[in-house]
């Protein structure tokens, strides 16, 4: 007997087939009525149009102020009593703004070509600038006095840090491998640091001043410096190239904002800590192009960067998280700084304006507890 008989005669397996893909198109017709066509059709034209909601909260600045002489802000510095804000732009041209409402605009201080850094001394009397041209200029506000520090020449300075104390001033330059630290009072050289293999761009003073951090343009590592009665270098952090530098007010930690990596390193630079030297303690990222500047507020629970695209965003020294993103329509930020008491926030840009935030109120209305 035929296998096709034992089906039930001719032809029946494939008919009871064709049967079944019927009845089972019939049912996808059943589902697919044309109610359901119609709210999968109108779903997929409204969804797409929907707003998108953005976890991170955004701010726009409170206000904005101008250096009505500068071309390109490079640096900016608060007075220590809050009051004012110093700017250096790229032609080596420094001012200094007031802040409050009494304020009448900026008001130029020196010659072009001394004012691409900048760095008030910790008395708020005096603000101290360097730049292409050689010696550092020392202006003395309250007597509205200006000097040229003597036996200091150094010429292109890349950047000058006043120490905690006041004593002494580092400066960097573009054209050297070395840190000198002079005596502000005398002049003289206290010290020179030699270890960079390039020139060196960036450096910071710990908060108790006995510690230096630096960073070098093509060194790929960050030198921390004991600076002792022998100063000497106390670790050697390895990183991608550098192009900031900030300690954590209570100097456990060092962030440092990086070009390539488009992030921010956070460092446990404690003695005995192995974290400094073998990993970073955190890694902030998430930005779209190179940060070009980063600070921590005066708490230290925040951490602000500046970047190369105009973008800037406060983030969580605790968790890592982006708690705000900072709307500054500019093409590119050029340096972030948090006020002394906290309560403002400053970022300076390549078209002479200074965007500030009131912190205060962003925490309060925006951000709240973490």
């Amino acid at each position: 007997m035929r296998s096709h008989e034992l089906a039930g005669g001719p032809g029946s397996g494939w008919s009871a087939i064709r049967s079944a893909r019927c009845n089972s198109a019939h049912v996808g017709m059943v589902f697919w009525n044309r109610r359901r066509i119609g709210l999968v059709l109108a779903l997929l034209i409204v969804l797409p149009c929907l707003p998108t909601p953005d976890p991170v909260p955004t701010s726009r600045p409170a206000r904005r102020l101008r250096f009505s002489e500068g071309n390109h802000l490079l640096r900016i510095a608060f007075a220590p009593d809050g009051r004012s804000l110093a700017v250096a732009d790229i032609q080596g041209r420094a001012a200094l703004l007031p802040l409050g409402e009494e304020a009448d605009g900026d008001h130029g201080l020196g010659d072009r070509g001394r004012g691409r850094v900048l760095a008030f001394a910790p008395d708020g009397r005096h603000l101290l600038t360097a730049g292409d041209r050689a010696g550092i200029v020392r202006f003395d506000l309250s007597r509205r006095l200006t000097e040229r520090l003597p036996g200091i020449g150094v010429e292109y300075a890349s950047d000058l840090k006043v120490a905690p104390d006041g004593r002494t001033l580092a400066v960097a330059s573009f054209h050297s491998r070395e840190i000198v630290v002079w005596d502000m009072d005398s002049g003289r050289v206290r010290w020179t640091l030699q270890g960079h293999r390039s020139a060196v761009v960036r450096l910071a003073y710990a908060p108790d001043g006995q510690s230096l951090a630096s960073a070098a343009a093509h060194d790929r590592h960050v030198l921390l410096w004991d600076l002792g009665q022998r100063p000497r270098i106390r670790r050697q952090i390895p990183t991608s190239t550098v192009l900031s530098l900030a300690y954590a007010p209570d100097g456990t930690r060092l962030a440092s904002a990086s070009g390539e990596e488009r992030a921010v390193r956070i460092w446990d630079v404690r003695d005995g800590e192995a974290t400094g030297a073998d990993g970073p303690a955190r890694l902030i990222a998430g930005h779209r192009l190179s940060v070009r500047s980063v600070a921590y507020s005066p708490d230290g629970t925040l951490l602000a960067t500046a970047c190369g695209d105009g973008s800037a965003s406060l983030w969580s020294v605790a968790t890592g998280r982006e708690r705000c993103r900072l709307d500054t329509q500019a093409t590119a930020l050029t340096d972030i700084a948090f006020s002394p008491d906290g309560r403002t926030l400053a970022a300076s840009a390549t078209d002479a304006n200074i965007r500030l935030w009131d912190l205060a109120r962003l925490v309060r209305d925006q951000l709240g507890p973490e």
